[in-house]
């Protein structure tokens, strides 16, 4: 038997290695191909489940990707990856109800797990996607507390300081997320704007 359980558990290793190189080098079909076979040989192995989630959301099927993250779930409530990478893809998928839907994920991402920095940061998006502005700064605020490394965050967060016209703010705010990724272009566009408009 024990046997058995070996060789079950090294195809697995294989079949999720095999699966990873060809995600690695964009080969999105054979990918699919490998973490199927491992949910094929073993349905409670999460971590495939999630793998062609992942796959599923590369190759923006975000349907399709939504039913294996909710497997994911299914079989680790308090995963709390899934619950956020489900959330994005109600985001982009565009079932009716599915947006809102995609709020409740990142919420449940965050009651796991307060300290979850991309959960705050997705709803800081899903705030401001909504106008809600206000809860929008908060969230992002929430993310870098959390991962002051975080640039996107900074990067949003001076985006909404230049719509306010609070351009101090905003230039600092770009400034934290150059620091950080020196290559974001849009960052740098952003912030020569902002200079202009603070000087000028």
């Amino acid at each position: 038997m024990e046997l058995i359980i070996l060789d079950k558990m090294e195809k697995l290793q294989a079949f999720l290695n095999e699966g990873n190189e060809y995600f690695a080098n964009l080969d999105f079909n054979q990918a699919l191909e490998c973490y199927q076979r491992g949910v094929e040989l073993d349905p409670q192995q999460a971590v495939f489940w999630n793998c062609l989630g992942n796959t599923y959301y590369r190759k923006e099927d975000f349907n399709h990707a939504i039913e294996c993250y909710q497997k994911v779930v299914e079989i680790d409530p308090k995963d709390v990856v899934a619950w956020n990478n489900m959330g994005n893809a109600y985001t982009y998928s565009n079932n009716e109800g599915d947006f809102e839907r995609s709020v409740n994920c990142f919420q449940k991402a965050l009651e796991i797990n307060p300290q979850y920095a991309h959960a705050w940061f997705n709803l800081g998006n899903y705030h401001k996607s909504i106008g809600e502005i206000d809860q929008a700064i908060q969230s992002y605020q929430k993310t870098i507390e959390i991962d002051d490394q975080y640039a996107p965050a900074w990067f949003n967060l001076g985006n909404i300081y230049q719509d306010r016209k609070v351009y101090d703010q905003a230039i600092e705010c770009y400034q934290k997320a150059l620091a950080i990724n020196p290559d974001m272009e849009n960052v740098k566009n952003n912030l020569e704007m902002a200079v202009s408009k603070f000087l000028f």
